[in-house]
């Protein structure tokens, strides 16, 4: 969806997708700090079904992207890689975190099932 959203920003997209991603530079009349870097305006939206559409979803993910992610000036082979290494990093950080928590105990004494799925934070057991 970062991959959706990059293209329509930098009007490589089609014109349906590219409605849905405004910048806040775009959107403003005054100059704020945001309108330097690509940041978007995310859709006000009243439901959680609207909250997972493209329109919502796409800009909320962007924000969420690091500043050296989403830097202007770049291509989208740049973009991708830059993506993919970022990725990588919360994938590492994600599986370092869970790797610890499991050897340190936190399942409080759920160590005997041998299931690794069972030992995620958000798991709802």
């Amino acid at each position: 969806m970062a991959t959706l959203v990059y293209l329509a920003l930098s009007g490589m997209a089609p014109a349906y997708l590219a409605a849905d991603c405004q910048l806040v530079s775009d959107e403003v009349r005054r100059q704020l700090g945001s309108a330097n870097s690509w940041t978007c305006v995310i859709r006000r939206t009243y439901s959680n079904y609207r909250d997972r559409c493209y329109a919502a979803a796409g800009p909320r993910l962007w924000n969420n992207l690091p500043g050296h992610v989403r830097q202007t000036g770049i291509n989208f082979e740049q973009f991708k890689r830059l993506l993919r290494t970022f990725a990588s990093y919360l994938l590492t950080y994600l599986l370092t975190y869970l790797l610890i928590h499991t050897l340190n105990g936190v399942g409080q004494g759920r160590l005997s099932s041998l299931s690794p799925w069972t030992k995620f934070p958000f798991n709802s057991r």
